[in-house]
């Protein structure tokens, strides 16, 4: 249900690229009773004019693989525009969840909380975050510090919330704040 409304509502021309070998584009995948990749993709494809499946062999095209930045077979890209983002298996629930972040507008923004001894991300020490926060950027997140003390609140830009280790307990304010956000 959720994939039919996603990919009907698209607005833009999505293309999703399949990178395997050959031979295993029409053989079910997951053993009896599968569905095969084409299949599977075409699909997303019969629900809209604005899907397109492109089925690419990295060994017959390895140009194509590599610009995509595709070391595996089994691979399936979904692109939007100049947004692309991997799928997280060759699944509905893979496809869908990748069409869902690149069509989703702006950057996904993780906030850390900070004003309790927690790991700063922008420290590039020992106990700093700044390899997790470069981590984030290249999957399309931007990362940012909120102190809950000074401004009580989740900013609504924050697509997840992190509470990394702090070293003092907080206060109730920071408390009450963090279970409105979970909530």
């Amino acid at each position: 249900e959720q994939t039919l409304k996603i990919v009907k509502d698209l607005k833009e021309n999505a293309t999703i690229t399949y990178f395997d070998l050959t031979s295993r584009f029409s053989e079910p995948a997951g053993g009896a009773g599968a569905m095969s990749p084409k299949d599977l993709l075409d699909r997303y494809a019969n629900i809209s004019p604005k899907v397109h499946v492109r089925l690419i062999d990295p060994d017959k095209n390895p140009e194509i693989a590599r610009a995509a930045g595709v070391k595996t077979y089994g691979t399936a890209v979904v692109q939007v525009a100049d947004r692309k983002e991997d799928a997280k298996s060759l699944s509905e629930e893979g496809i869908t969840g990748a069409l869902i972040r690149v069509t989703k507008t702006g950057t996904r923004m993780v906030c850390f909380t900070t004003g309790s001894g927690e790991p700063q991300i922008d420290e590039s020490d020992a106990t700093g975050l700044s390899f997790f926060k470069q981590f984030l950027a290249k999957d399309g997140y931007g990362a940012k510090s909120i102190a809950l003390l000074q401004k009580p609140e989740v900013p609504s830009d924050c697509s997840v919330l992190v509470v990394a280790g702090p070293t003092s307990d907080y206060r109730q304010a920071e408390v009450d704040v963090i279970k409105k956000y979970v909530e």
